[in-house]
This record gives C-alpha cells, sequence and structure tokens, in this order.
C-alpha cells in the first residue's frame, strides 16, 4: 500500500492590504488578480522586465503610498489627460484637469485620424474623369457625425499633440476640429493618395506620417523651374513624335504623366548626390520607352530601329 503524501497547506499571500481598492485602480480587480500577482512575481525578480508604468506602481504600493495614489500613468495615456482646451474646473484628488467627455473626445479625434491614414487614400483626387465613386460606407469611418461631433465642434480647440509620437500628433498640441479635418483632406485625400498602414516597419510609418501630415511647399527658384519646363517638354515631345511616326504601334505611351519623367530624374540627382550610385527600375509597360529615352538616355535611334 502506498502511503499517502500530504503537503502543508500555505495560506494565499492577501495582496488586497498591499493593493487596496480604489476608483482609480479599478485595473485591480478580482478578474485581473492572476494577472497582477504574475506582474508582481516577475517585478520582485527583476524591475526592468515590467512595464515602467507597472514598476512605478509596484514601487509605490512597497513603498506603503496610499491607495489611489502609487498609479502612475504611461506618457501617452497623461498626454491624452491634459486635453483640449477650453479645460474645465480642476478635479480635486485627480492628475488631470480634463472632464470625462474631453478625454473621450480627444480620443475620438485619434480614430478619425486613423481612419484617414488607413482609408483616405481610397477618396484621393485622382479621377480626373470621375468614373470611379468610392463606397458610400467607408465615408463613415471619416463623417464627424460618426463621432459625435457637429458643425458647432469645428472651431472648438483640442490638444492632439503627444509626445513621441508623428505625424498630426506629434507636432502642434492644440488645433481646432476644423485643421485636423482640413490637414487630413490635404494630405490623404488630395491628388496623391498614399497607402501605407500594411508597412510593419515602425520608422517607415513615422517617415510618412511627417512627410504626408506636415506637408510644406517646396520653393523652387528659376534655374529649377527651367530645368524641370524642359524636361516636360522633351517627355512631351518624344510622345508626339512616336505618335506621329507609328500611329499604329503598341507603344505604351505616357500621354498625361510626363512628370514622371521630372519626378524620376529629380529623385535620381537627389540620390546621386547623397551618394548613391546605382539606381535599378522595376518599369512598367506605360512609359517604358519615355524612360528609356530620357532618363536612362538610351539612343533614339536604337529606339526607332525597334519598331521596323
Amino acid at each position: 500500500v502506498a502511503a499517502r503524501s500530504y503537503s502543508p497547506v500555505v495560506p494565499a499571500r492577501n495582496t488586497s492590504r498591499k493593493f487596496a481598492s480604489h476608483s482609480s485602480e479599478s485595473f485591480l480587480s478580482g478578474s485581473s488578480c492572476n494577472y497582477v500577482e504574475e506582474m508582481f512575481s516577475a517585478w520582485k525578480e527583476d524591475p526592468s522586465s515590467v512595464h515602467s508604468s507597472w514598476n512605478a506602481f509596484f514601487t509605490n504600493a512597497e513603498a506603503g503610498v496610499a491607495p489611489g495614489a502609487a498609479v502612475v500613468l504611461p506618457p501617452a495615456v497623461a498626454a491624452l489627460m491634459e486635453t483640449a482646451k477650453p479645460v474645465s474646473q480642476p478635479l480635486t484628488g485627480g492628475p488631470s484637469t480634463a472632464t470625462t467627455k474631453d478625454i473621450e473626445d480627444v480620443m475620438k479625434i485619434g480614430n478619425l485620424i486613423r481612419a484617414y491614414q488607413a482609408r483616405g487614400h481610397l477618396f484621393a483626387d485622382i479621377d480626373p474623369l470621375k468614373l470611379t465613386k468610392p463606397d458610400p460606407k467607408l465615408m463613415q469611418g471619416m463623417d464627424l457625425k460618426n463621432y459625435g461631433f457637429s458643425e458647432a465642434d469645428l472651431d472648438r480647440s483640442f490638444n492632439v499633440g503627444i509626445t513621441g509620437l508623428h505625424g498630426i500628433l506629434g507636432k502642434r498640441h492644440t488645433m481646432t476640429l476644423r485643421e485636423v479635418v482640413s490637414t487630413l483632406q490635404e494630405a490623404y485625400c488630395g491628388p496623391i493618395g498614399v497607402e501605407y498602414t500594411h508597412i510593419a516597419d515602425e520608422k517607415q510609418l513615422d517617415w510618412i506620417r511627417d512627410k504626408f501630415e506636415h506637408r510644406e511647399p517646396v520653393a523652387f527658384d528659376q534655374p529649377e523651374k527651367i530645368r524641370i519646363l524642359d524636361r516636360l517638354i522633351y517627355a512631351h515631345m518624344f510622345e508626339r513624335i512616336l505618335a506621329k511616326k507609328f500611329p499604329t504601334a503598341k507603344r505604351f505611351g505616357l500621354e498625361g504623366c510626363e512628370s514622371l519623367i521630372c519626378g524620376l530624374k529629380a529623385m535620381i540627382d537627389t540620390g546621386s548626390d547623397l551618394g548613391i550610385e546605382d539606381v535599378v527600375f522595376g518599369m512598367p509597360h506605360r512609359g517604358r520607352l519615355n524612360v528609356l529615352a530620357n532618363v536612362v538616355r538610351k539612343p533614339l535611334e536604337d529606339i526607332f530601329c525597334e519598331f521596323g
């Protein structure tokens, strides 16, 4: 007969004394006790193994700080708490002077910005004939009424700047709702459509947000303007010659997109100044001959001979 072994009963650790309940500590509920216990055990072994906000909370709790005073909000959340003007009356005992509605409004603006970043390219003005119409259902995410805003809110000021973020959320701290919508419309619904939220690299995402949401017009001097015009004329005349000399040949012309030549040559010039030695093009059919003639500088006689 096997002997039955008994383990001594170890009383459960009473964490309620250390982590007492408070309105600002609603995360310390019964449903999350196991998670908090695991976080606390990991913190006891290595404080750097948990998020800085948990590290601060456990440190304050161990030091005997009163319930409700141990919570230290992360910087991004704390920035949202310091919300827009007009500012309401200070809340006694709270870390912020913002009302719940103020915080909700700022978070709604964050969702509005996210909607433009994700779907704004679908409404870009890139169809000169207006043959395609976007799905009206997709417009709901960019409709102010969907977020509870009205025309009366357009001139309200909101704090949309959060330290550490990029784009419209990283530069200015106070903007009216009208300025937010105008900036987003210009960035994502203008003559350039940019789809980038599928990119996994955060640095690339931040770079695109900064370039489009804080777009500044480029000032060209007179020689640069003449150079751009010269390249446009070369591209345009090349297409006219091909259309006249080889009217029945399939040539995949660049009519209407001659500015591609100016953009490619400017990109190569800038890259060359930055030290780039080689450029490889993955070229589509349309505009291939024009790029060969005016960018790659393939001799025109060689291009024309291929039509024979």
